[in-house]
């Protein structure tokens, strides 16, 4: 083989190397923003996971304030029933007085 053969083959060998070198560094760089990603994601699982709790516990407070007031409507709905109920025995006692005075 001639110099120049071995010059050409030395020279594919170099680019090669340096080809090598950058898919290296590149794979370096890729796990350390893979590391990154972990570590940021670890701290999103943590925020999410407060969000989460402190979530659960509004719906919870909502969900007691939502039965007291229930129970709160419910006993003012039967009050005014009963208060309607007594109007209109009123009133009708009062149609069949007022019938009766009307026929005398």
């Amino acid at each position: 083989m001639s110099d120049a053969m071995f010059e050409l083959i030395l020279n594919e060998l170099k680019e090669i190397k340096a080809e090598q070198q950058e898919i290296k560094t590149q794979q370096q760089e890729m796990k350390a923003q893979q590391q990154e990603m972990r570590v940021e994601h670890q701290t999103n699982y943590g925020e999410l996971k407060q969000a989460l709790f402190e979530t659960l516990e509004t719906v919870k407070r909502i969900e007691t304030a939502q039965h007291s007031f229930d129970q709160t409507t419910n006993k003012r709905i039967d009050t005014l029933e009963s208060g309607l109920e007594l109007l209109n025995r009123r009133q009708f006692k009062l149609e069949i007085e007022m019938e009766m005075l009307k026929s005398r």
